[in-house]
């Protein structure tokens, strides 16, 4: 499984982001799913490709969508 995978810094170089941003989307449980042995983290590349299939949007509308869709399911849980 970790030889299907990426590091913290390739996943940051493919998304155009920092390597802390990642760190922070761990410690607040958002982003793709990750293997961590010992102090080595691993991204699997399926756990990745799923994730960023979960962001395709077709209109700036799909993520208010998404939030109402929540907000209606549970609203105690969000607080929005």
């Amino acid at each position: 499984m970790v030889e299907d995978s990426m590091s913290p810094e390739e996943l940051a170089n493919r998304w155009k982001m920092t390597e802390e941003t990642l760190g922070t989307w761990r410690w607040h449980g958002k982003g793709p799913h990750y293997i961590k042995i010992g102090r080595t983290i691993f991204y699997p590349i399926n756990d990745i490709v799923a994730f960023e299939e979960k962001m395709v949007r077709q209109s700036t509308m799909d993520i208010r969508d998404q939030y109402n869709h929540i907000r209606h399911e549970s609203p105690q849980k969000f607080n929005l």
